[in-house]
């Protein structure tokens, strides 16, 4: 597991937004050879509930509940983080679990790779 990941470098900010923003307008929770910084890197997005959720509609979207996304390249490990969302319902089947607690993806991503995730 690389240990070397990097937030998002604040001069990047809106092409990683315009990005990711697309991606989860689309539903996505990874897009190849995507990422604004490198420009080979697949980006990837992950979403986590706080605790058991509390689904709501908001603007006619389904969501979960509050939780947190993290997202990542993992080609030059360019990492973005936040603690203060709401959890959309097309993510539900790639949930992360309430007890990770890290800001970068390095506790995540076993997770999705786990049988079943």
């Amino acid at each position: 597991m690389p240990d070397d990941w990097t937030e998002l470098p604040m001069e990047h900010y809106s092409a990683w937004r315009a990005v990711l923003n697309g991606m989860a307008e689309a539903h996505e929770l990874t897009r190849p050879a995507a990422c604004p910084l490198c420009g080979t890197g697949t980006l990837h997005l992950a979403f986590g509930l706080w605790g058991p959720g509390t689904p709501r509609t908001v603007g006619g979207e389904p969501y979960l509940g509050a939780g947190r996304h993290w997202e990542w390249c993992d080609n030059c490990l360019a990492h973005d983080y936040s603690c203060n969302d709401l959890v959309p319902a097309w993510a539900g089947p790639s949930l992360i679990p309430p007890t990770v607690g890290t800001r970068d993806p390095s506790e995540v991503i076993p997770h999705l790779a786990a049988p079943g995730a």
